[in-house]
């Protein structure tokens, strides 16, 4: 868990905004330079809360070197459609995107998980919005799997092209999160703030196998 409020302090690109949430101030976004580098046979999760203050494309967090044809990944909205895309060698790259639309609500916040398995492959990859599964769609004519490295030698960027919108709750984990644990995550502000339901819900992903493996079935159901 990244500690926003600090970026808040430092002036410049950002400043703070409600609970633990930095407002964009301009469309470069913000840098991050202490977030450790994924890489693509390496499982890992990311998790971010955003506000959008227009319906239009953005990228919500990516790291990204342009020297090298992209080399990196992004997590972004394009047409609508939340998606997250990696890319290696010769700027090669697998990504999956929405196949709905979020609907844009000014003044809402919104909470996306992507989890990647390490496997490099297309199907490896996964999106939770607000704590639910949804469908993806490959995009284009992807590679069977996406080659070589996808360690950028770049900052993070959050928010860029968000300017006026808001980021919190940025997260990364080094491991692939369970559909149970991705609705926590969209639940984790409130169980910070100690609000009865969500901590009911963090007991029961911790401790209640059958919770676990039921909530697993219904994020399947919801796919079907």
């Amino acid at each position: 868990h990244y500690d926003l409020k600090k970026l808040a302090a430092a002036g410049g690109a950002v400043k703070a905004g409600e609970a633990d949430a930095i407002e964009v101030l301009k469309n470069e976004g913000v840098n991050l330079t202490d977030v450790p580098k994924f890489e693509a046979a390496k499982p890992f999760t990311i998790s971010v809360s955003y506000l959008a203050a227009a319906d239009k494309n953005y990228a919500i967090v990516a790291q990204q070197n342009t020297k090298e044809k992209n080399r990196g990944w992004a997590l972004d909205i394009a047409g609508g459609l939340v998606g997250f895309k990696l890319t290696g060698d010769d700027g090669k790259t697998i990504e999956v995107r929405a196949e709905r639309k979020t609907p844009f609500q000014a003044g809402a916040w919104s909470q996306v998980v992507v989890t990647y398995d390490g496997e490099r492959k297309h199907s490896g990859l996964n999106l939770y919005v607000n704590g639910k599964a949804v469908a993806v769609q490959g995009i284009g004519n992807q590679p069977a799997e996406v080659p070589g490295s996808i360690t950028a030698e770049s900052p993070v960027v959050l928010g860029k092209s968000f300017e006026k919108g808001a980021i919190a709750d940025f997260r990364v984990f080094n491991r692939v999160a369970s559909g149970s644990e991705a609705g926590l995550l969209s639940q984790w502000p409130a169980v910070e703030a100690g609000d009865e339901a969500a901590l009911r819900t963090y007991y029961l992903v911790r401790e209640c196998e059958p919770y676990r493996k039921l909530a697993s079935e219904q994020q399947a159901l919801n796919l079907a």
